[in-house]
């Protein structure tokens, strides 16, 4: 059950920050030797085959393509721009695509016309285990958070808004943990900006929402 964010109280003194630690991922971005060669697709990327096909996570590709469609690198929650502290946050997530079945996949590209997201001059780009990568990776699905949000987003804390990626709180452990996380807001809902929030972003949004049916 998804709480609506107006309803929410602001009794609690301070954000109680040490409540969701989270160790920091280091963020290379533009200290990355390879950023400027960075190409849409992934032609160029010496992909490891039998990684991929195990876990389509690749997390160096993940955040340089994050930092070349040009994702604010702030974390979208609070503001921190310290890239030692940043992560590249995936929106439909990646346990969710890695299990996703070969028709489901083939659907979401389809449907969404997103045939340019795989790379088409691969020996693998009619395989299922090649376009879970491709998406798994893919710029358009992720923004930056620090380690604390991204903690709470990966345990569904909140979300953003399928319609226009503003921020959306979901239930939380206890009521104090969501009235300390709305009050270090001061009264600012996030909101994925719009130059980044493209409909393929909307896409991969919509199939993360699918439980939470917003």
């Amino acid at each position: 059950e998804s709480l609506a964010f107006e309803s929410l109280a602001f009794e609690s003194d301070a954000f109680e920050s040490e409540a969701f630690e989270s160790e920091a991922e280091p963020a290379a971005l533009n200290k990355n030797p390879c950023i400027d060669d960075i190409a849409p697709k992934f032609s160029w990327y010496p992909i490891n085959i039998p990684k991929a096909k195990n876990n389509p996570r690749d997390q160096n590709l993940f955040r340089n393509n994050l930092y070349r469609k040009g994702v604010p690198i702030k974390c979208l929650i609070c503001g921190n721009d310290d890239q030692s502290l940043l992560k590249a946050a995936h929106l439909w997530e990646v346990s969710d695509i890695k299990n996703a079945s070969k028709r489901t996949i083939e659907k979401f590209i389809k449907i969404n016309s997103l045939e340019d997201l795989i790379d088409n001059e691969s020996e693998h780009k009619n395989e299922l285990f090649f376009k879970k990568y491709c998406l798994t990776n893919s710029g358009e699905n992720g923004i930056w958070l620090c380690g604390t949000h991204h903690d709470m987003f990966d345990k569904n804390y909140y979300t953003f808004k399928t319609a226009d990626g503003e921020m959306h709180v979901l239930r939380f452990p206890t009521i104090q943990q969501r009235d300390a996380f709305v009050k270090s807001l001061h009264g600012r809902i996030p909101k994925i900006p719009s130059v980044v929030f493209t409909k393929t972003t909307q896409a991969f949004i919509r199939m993360r929402n699918i439980p939470f049916s917003i």
